[in-house]
């Protein structure tokens, strides 16, 4: 095993130990940073790919790519559609308004908060199973790309966007004026 393999594994389980943490927790809701997770694990994971492939991409693996974009994002609008929102306490609206003040932008200051729950956590089991899979089935039929963490990066930022544009549109789908 190389350390170029230990240290795919460690960030591979890093991400997953995370990310499902992060489905049992209340966090507070930031509309101006939903948007930086999925961007950040986007740009990582490409560069990861272009790093990491050798040879030239086949068809094979663009088409598990794009299978595990699809399944990703399938799985990430799932987990928007379970997202729970609550209101802050007044105490932590009031230190989300400290913290938005200090970064210098006090309009991002959060009044809700969220959680996927038990059923996330779900979903995220299936997303990594289905990655596990798929990555399996890919590389034994010869993709070069299909176990490369770049594209476990790709594929999570692909489920955080598609659950940050579901909650973003339920969040304004509740606030508009009823007709």
């Amino acid at each position: 095993m190389t350390i170029e393999t230990i240290a795919n594994i460690l960030i591979t389980a890093a991400v997953i130990v995370w990310f499902a943490a992060r489905q049992l927790q209340w966090a507070p809701l930031v509309l101006g940073r939903i948007w930086r997770l999925p961007a950040i694990l986007a740009v990582v994971g490409v560069v990861m790919v272009g790093k990491s492939t050798a040879g030239p991409i086949s068809t094979l693996d663009i088409s598990v790519l794009v299978l595990e974009i699809v399944v990703s994002l399938g799985l990430g609008a799932g987990m928007g559609a379970v997202t729970g929102f609550r209101a802050m306490s007044p105490e932590a609206v009031a230190l989300s308004a400290v913290s938005a003040a200090r970064s210098g932008k006090p309009a991002n200051a959060a009044t809700l908060e969220t959680r996927t729950g038990w059923v996330g956590l779900a979903l995220l089991a299936a997303l990594v199973a289905v990655r596990f899979g798929i990555g399996f089935w890919a590389a034994q039929a010869g993709s070069t790309i299909a176990e490369s963490t770049g594209i476990i990066l790709v594929m999570f930022a692909a489920n955080r966007a598609a659950r940050a544009a579901v909650v973003v549109a339920r969040l304004q789908r509740s606030l508009a004026p009823a007709s």
